[in-house]
């Protein structure tokens, strides 16, 4: 049996709308976090600077990031990249 249901009654998410806004330097300014126009935060790290040595794991620029967004009530674009060093 299959079933079909019709674009109708099919629910879909809301396209998420506003700024996002990237850090400067490793940093969001008081300006930017309080600005209400602002949605959310782009936030992210180096796989290399989280994982220096390996198996040693330093989430504190992460952690840090995600506590200012949490505090202003900002929704979080997270991204972390790897270089080949």
């Amino acid at each position: 049996m299959i079933g079909l249901i019709s674009v109708a009654e099919a629910t879909v998410a809301p396209i998420p709308k506003g700024v996002f806004c990237m850090p400067v330097r490793g940093v969001f300014q008081d300006q930017i976090l309080n600005d209400p126009r602002i949605v959310g935060l782009d936030i992210g790290d180096q796989w290399g600077d989280i994982e220096a040595t390996e198996g040693v794991y330093d989430w504190s620029s992460i952690d840090t990031q995600l506590a200012q967004a949490e505090a202003h009530g900002k929704k979080v674009l997270l991204g972390i990249i790897f270089i080949e060093r």
